[in-house]
């Protein structure tokens, strides 16, 4: 990101002593106190004594400006040490007397406390580690259980990791719907067929098959206990919670965003046209509308007017984002500076690289293992991690000072849905504020912590997904003109040359919608979703023991010859039949379960298909619409020297996997997610008709 993200209502905090600690990342809470009752899961800092003698120690000596924030700063910090160390089970002591002395020896004591309480946790995560490998080297000597699917002998995992794609086509031609592996001496069992998926997704999942043990899946300290790996419980009230968040009124919300960004992007990076990777424009983009949903961050310096109808309504004077709001607060010390939010974008971007670079080992190195590469991803946790509890602690503040509790503003909020509107113009819409105000059935909001890891997951999963979608859309679109064509002719029928896309007029652009989907059931990010039984099970006719890992994938379903008419074929007009039927509800309702043909599930099926869906497919239709009413794609020819150095495997391999494709179409990288390699395309002016 070139320029700064301004966040609505954030106060840089903890100085240098931040650099050499490691304790922000538990909890940090410098309002704890004044917290609303939040009983859900995850630990938090409480009352402390300690905190009330370091505030009488402060308010007690008579200092300048200066040193009154330094202090601040270093309460912040000690309540930071305290509560990593209380949720680690450690407790801390102090002697008494006051002085400043006294308050450095806790924020030691607190830091060493907290260094042992992390010793402690490596120490059981080696332990168990080491028993998982024991386990499953005595695997690769074992015959499969009885009754367990057949599949190719030995360990696959090189096979697998050398070509993803090819090894999941591969094993399902010669072994069928369901294949038994082993796979780093795990035993998986791969499913490709329209009813043992069901089973797995829909009719058992969470009974029988859930994400607990799940193996290549492994959890992180970024995205912590959110909705892409908790479970049972946990899972249902998270998810129960973070729903209303992503009801389609509330997606809508984000339009004016996602069209601005795209603005943006095009009058800065594209203005002087020309060949640009432009997945690599996407990721910023996307990494743009995502941290501007997620927390109100805004461009300030990039940003484009809004339309018309929103700049008259103008921003809340409260919580504004933009314009004077955002100068009056940045000037009142709300808001980051230019360099923090640089080092935010920063912290973020070293984090997609560090879980890029774990996937494309096979997850061999854990992330517990000192290593740099570790310690590099640990720091840029601790960074968002101080910007992330920072912003719920100033948002709690704000709405209490707002409404008087953040109870209340729940309560204002909720009687303004009901209204129609009214006082919920005056709060924030970004999901940070929609997601603190939801209430469960006994009143219960989500606690700092689990509010902390569904921004994470949405932070990780929802710009990435968009990228990636983004890019094999474009890249589509540039290796078929004629479709192009037609789609750029139906975006100028209903907005014309200068109306941007909106929400509303996405609607009435059919054609645009097939395109999203054929990408989608052609290039799925999540090209494989994983579970594991959590007890004995039968799937089909075959036995799975307890702890086996379930590989469903999407890539191999939406290439099922027995369900889709020429599947190797790029044809958004397979969708239009679908589209025509009486009673359509749009794109959602073929996401639902496992699609209208029980085999396309882009985004997962069943309970725990991805909650930002909704809010990806409107990114994508409003993007690819603005950039088609402005701009034209093409695939740039390959250099001489690529066409004459590939090999003619490859070279087959890339012409099977889409037909009809030119050999600079981009090539797909599987890792967690089915990214491409780069989408590398010429950008031209697009010619009035």
């Amino acid at each position: 990101m070139r320029s700064a993200l301004l966040p609505r209502g954030v106060r840089p905090f903890c100085g240098a002593a931040s650099k050499h600690r490691d304790t922000c990342r538990t909890a940090w809470a410098p309002r704890g106190d004044r917290r609303d009752a939040d009983p859900g899961p995850g630990p938090g800092p409480g009352p402390s004594s300690l905190a009330a003698r370091q505030a009488h120690t402060v308010s007690a000596r008579p200092t300048s400006s200066g040193s009154r924030r330094r202090q601040n700063r270093l309460l912040r910090c000690s309540a930071a040490g305290r509560g990593a160390t209380g949720a680690a089970g450690g407790s801390t002591t102090t002697t008494s007397g006051g002085g400043g002395g006294d308050l450095r020896l806790d924020l030691w004591l607190s830091l060493i406390q907290a260094s042992a309480a992390q010793l402690t946790a490596a120490t059981a995560s080696a332990a168990a580690a080491a028993s998982g490998v024991a386990e499953r080297l005595q695997r690769l000597s074992q015959p499969p259980p009885l009754n367990f699917p057949a599949g190719p002998s030995g360990d696959q995992t090189l096979a697998l990791l050398s070509d993803p794609l090819a090894f999941l086509k591969s094993v399902t031609a010669q072994y069928g719907s369901l294949v038994g592996l082993l796979l780093g001496g795990e035993r998986v069992v791969l499913v490709t067929g329209r009813e043992e998926a069901r089973v797995v997704l829909v009719e058992q999942a969470g009974s029988v098959y859930g994400k607990e043990g799940t193996a290549f899946f492994p959890g992180s300290s970024l995205a912590g206990n959110g909705l892409l790996v908790s479970d049972g419980a946990v899972w249902q009230r998270q998810r129960r919670l973070s729903n209303p968040a992503f009801r389609r009124a509330a997606v809508e919300a984000y339009a004016d965003a996602m069209i601005a960004a795209t603005a943006d992007m095009m009058d800065a990076e594209w203005a002087t046209g020309g060949t640009r990777d432009v997945y690599a424009d996407f990721n910023e983009l996307t990494l743009r509308v995502t941290l501007e949903a997620l927390f109100g961050f805004v461009d300030t310096e990039r940003r484009q007017p809004l339309p018309a109808a929103a700049a008259a309504a103008g921003p809340s004077p409260t919580y504004g984002t933009s314009g004077a709001a955002a100068a009056s607060a940045s000037a009142a010390g709300g808001t980051t500076s230019s360099e923090e939010a640089q080092a935010i974008v920063g912290a973020v971007e070293k984090a997609f690289t560090f879980f890029t670079q774990r996937a494309a080992t096979g997850f061999v190195i854990p992330e517990w293992l000192p290593t740099w590469d570790n310690l590099e991803f640990a720091a840029a946790v601790q960074q968002l991690d101080r910007v992330v509890y920072g912003m719920i602690a100033r948002r709690r503040e704000e709405l209490e000072e707002a409404h008087g509790s953040v109870a209340a503003a729940a309560a204002a909020a909720a009687a303004a849905r009901g209204s129609g509107g009214g006082a919920a113009a005056a709060i924030p819409s970004d999901l940070l504020t929609s997601l603190l105000l939801s209430r469960d059935e006994d009143g219960s909001g989500m606690s700092d912590r689990a509010l902390r890891d569904e921004l994470m997951t949405l932070l990780v999963a929802g710009q990435e997904t968009s990228a990636i979608l983004l890019g094999w859309a474009a890249a589509l679109l540039a290796a078929h003109p004629g479709v192009q064509a037609r789609a750029a002719a139906e975006v100028a029928a209903v907005c014309g040359r200068d109306a941007p896309p909106t929400a509303a007029s996405v609607r009435h652009m059919p054609y645009l919608e097939s395109i999203v989907l054929e990408t989608l059931r052609l290039y799925s990010p999540a090209y494989m979703v994983g579970r594991c039984a959590s007890v004995d099970a039968a799937l089909g006719p075959y036995s799975l023991p307890a702890g086996t890992t379930v590989l469903v994938s999407p890539y191999v379903m939406h290439r099922d010859t027995a369900v889709w008419d020429q599947p190797d074929v790029f044809l958004p007009e397979r969708w239009q039949e679908l589209q025509n039927r009486e009673g359509y509800q749009g794109y959602m309702g073929l996401m639902s379960n496992l699609g209208p043909n029980g085999a396309y599930l882009p985004f997962g099926g069943g309970p725990r298909n991805c909650i930002g869906t909704g809010f990806a497919m409107m990114e994508a239709l409003l993007v690819l619409a603005a950039v088609l009413q402005r701009y034209s794609l093409t695939l740039p020819p390959p250099p001489p020297q690529q066409q004459q150095q590939q090999r003619p495997a490859a070279a087959a391999a890339a012409a099977v996997a889409v037909q009809g494709l030119p050999a600079s179409f981009p090539k797909p990288k599987p890792l967690l997610t089915l990214r491409p390699e780069a989408v590398v395309l010429r950008i031209s002016p697009r010619c009035p008709p």
